[in-house]
């Protein structure tokens, strides 16, 4: 779903019971972590807006999104709506609080959300089970140097400071 409104960039959010909650995403920084945990742990993500405004309390009235922040909005919009499948449909599997995997067991696909929130940058080594995350085999990753292993694949990632990162495997 997308939502448009003439005034700010927001995120609308549907939960699983219905109920529903609008998130502006002032609070968002330039790496998009906001956007993107919203991505991963929201079923149903509407988002909507227009670069030339958004409301930032405080600072009265309405204020310019920033032109890096609204093509990198723009962009990861569109990498959202190519995967969207995997984050409506997908089944979760929580690696770790902040390694998110979103599987379609019928394409032999995921995608694998991870989040850095610390301010250093971190490195980090994730080993997945295909049995335990719905995959029958990895035939390619994109996002993370990886290795195939007996149980799975193993890859490294550098997650810079507050940012997120996503791994394809089969996409």
């Amino acid at each position: 779903m997308i939502i448009f409104d003439t005034q700010r960039f927001f995120v609308y959010l549907i939960n699983p019971n219905g109920s529903t909650k609008f998130t502006p995403m002032y609070a968002d920084n330039e790496n998009l972590l906001m956007f993107w945990w919203y991505a991963s742990t929201v079923r149903h993500l509407g988002i909507g807006g227009l670069r030339t405004s958004y409301a930032w309390p405080g600072r009265g009235g309405f204020h310019p999104l920033p032109e890096e922040r609204f093509l990198a909005y723009k962009a990861a919009v569109a990498e959202y709506q190519s995967l969207k499948r995997f984050f409506a449909r997908g089944q979760f599997f929580g690696i770790d609080e902040y390694t998110h995997v979103h599987t379609i067991s019928d394409e032999n696909a995921a995608v694998i959300n991870l989040f850095n929130v610390t301010q250093e940058e971190v490195r980090k080594v994730v080993e997945v089970d295909i049995s335990q995350v719905g995959l029958k085999s990895v035939e390619s990753v994109d996002g993370a140097e990886g290795r195939k292993t007996d149980a799975g694949f193993l890859f490294e990632i550098q997650i810079p400071p507050m940012s997120p990162k996503l791994v394809k495997i089969n996409v």
